[in-house]
């Protein structure tokens, strides 16, 4: 997942609620989700010990060789057909069912994070510098669960299962360079699911039906004229753009307090767009960077016009020129299938329980998640599964130096998901 800007001080994140609606879905049998809760409970000791080796032995975006090789491994030997070096350290798993039926994907990142080790847990990571603080040990575990659970039901479920184990998430490449590679095809998939860990009480699992995490693209305003007139631009284009926003900040349980008594005042948070921007002295003069997201493609484009429009209008009636450019990986806002989502919602309460999902519009602040490559190809939805414990202290903030889970997600996420992946194969 990606996190906003370092240089933007983020403080808490919250999921905000929303109506759930229940689609019709098909039911999975009982007998099926018998065998799906046993055999994740069966291997739930060792999902927790690959994911403690992962966060020992953690590797970046571009460097999962090991973790690569672990997944490979682990398939291989459930009987899975496998391809590896899918852009990069990517692993592909395909399993035909005892029938014909439709292709359901299963998408899990596996890269860490650059982060100081902060911990004393036995498991705590060994590379200097180096941590899974995003959770995608949890979600290479959880992946290869679900793959585990499939390989058990290989006499009976219908259509074809596809584990994508994807590379390079956090500098948003991964997703796309397995596609360029051919990731989706052969077989291709009907539909495509996905998890990320999230500071939600552990047992809860989020959805956000036509919203997940925001669009990503930076910017860069440079100026052409005499310094002081350049300063001062600078200085007005910057204010008015952090003004501009219509996601408020919040630094402070102040403004979270602001943020939660406004909810139902007006449209939900996932409509809004975030503009962020610093102004950067340079040898030669001064520019002022920063980035936009937005829910989706019609507010991204918006944002964008503003940043321009912003940037022209500070310079009005000087005698300095602004040029806007928009530069660097674009990452497209992440939307979950609305029918898809709510679809999943009455087999995740039949699995883990009544009151076990967090409907959501949106989360503060805007993340980001290249997952939106894949579900832009073919229909997908993505889930936030929760992984804090008050109880126990663990507050599993993502991008935390602290940043640790409570290891019951994995089990909640394996039952969860397998038993919403065999109903879209009986769809």
């Amino acid at each position: 997942m990606r996190r906003p800007n370092a240089w933007v001080a983020i403080v808490t994140l919250i999921a905000l609620a929303a109506p759930s609606l229940a689609l019709e879905s098909p039911a999975v049998p009982d007998a099926v989700l018998s065998k799906i809760i046993a055999k994740t409970d069966e291997i739930y000791p060792k999902l927790v010990e690959i994911r403690r080796q992962l966060h020992m032995h953690p590797e970046l975006s571009g460097q999962e060789k090991e973790t690569s090789a672990l997944v490979e491994k682990r398939l291989r030997e459930l009987g899975y057909e496998v391809r590896a070096g899918v852009g990069g350290y990517g692993v592909i798993g395909v399993m035909k069912g005892a029938k014909p039926g439709p292709v359901v994907a299963y998408r899990a990142d596996m890269d860490a994070v650059a982060s100081p080790v902060i911990g004393d847990q036995p498991y705590k990571s060994q590379v200097p510098g180096v941590k899974h603080v995003c959770g995608h040990d949890l979600h290479t575990a959880i992946g290869l669960g679900i793959a585990e659970v499939y390989a058990s039901l290989r006499d009976t479920f219908p259509g074809t299962v596809k584990f994508l184990f994807q590379p390079s998430e956090e500098n948003v490449q991964g997703a796309k360079k397995m596609i360029e590679d051919g990731a989706l095809e052969n077989p291709r998939p009907d539909v495509i699911y996905g998890v990320h860990t999230m500071p939600n009480e552990v047992g809860l699992i989020g959805s956000a039906p036509g919203f997940g995490l925001a669009s990503q693209q930076a910017f860069e305003l440079t100026f052409e004229g005499e310094k002081d007139a350049v300063a001062d631009v600078a200085a007005k284009a910057t204010q008015a753009l952090n003004t501009a926003s219509t996601v408020p900040s919040i630094t402070s349980p102040a403004d979270l307090e602001k943020v939660l008594t406004s909810l139902g005042q007006g449209p939900p948070l996932g409509n809004f767009m975030w503009i962020m921007a610093r102004t950067m002295t340079e040898a030669d003069g001064m520019k002022v960077m920063g980035s936009v997201r937005a829910p989706n493609d019609e507010t991204d484009a918006l944002a964008k016009l503003l940043v321009d429009e912003i940037a022209q209008k500070s310079a009005a009636g000087s005698s300095v020129k602004v040029t806007t450019k928009f530069d660097g990986p674009y990452l497209p806002a992440m939307v979950s299938d609305p029918e898809l989502t709510k679809a999943a919602e009455p087999i995740i309460r039949k699995v883990l329980g009544e009151g076990s999902i967090l409907p959501m519009t949106s989360s503060v602040p805007y993340f980001g998640e290249d997952f939106s490559y894949f579900n832009r190809e073919v229909p997908g939805a993505f889930f936030f599964v929760g992984v804090a414990n008050a109880a126990k202290g663990i507050k599993a903030f993502n991008h935390m130096p602290d940043y640790d889970a409570d290891e019951e997600g994995i089990r909640n996420a394996t039952k969860a998901m397998s038993a919403v992946i065999y109903s879209a194969l009986e769809r």
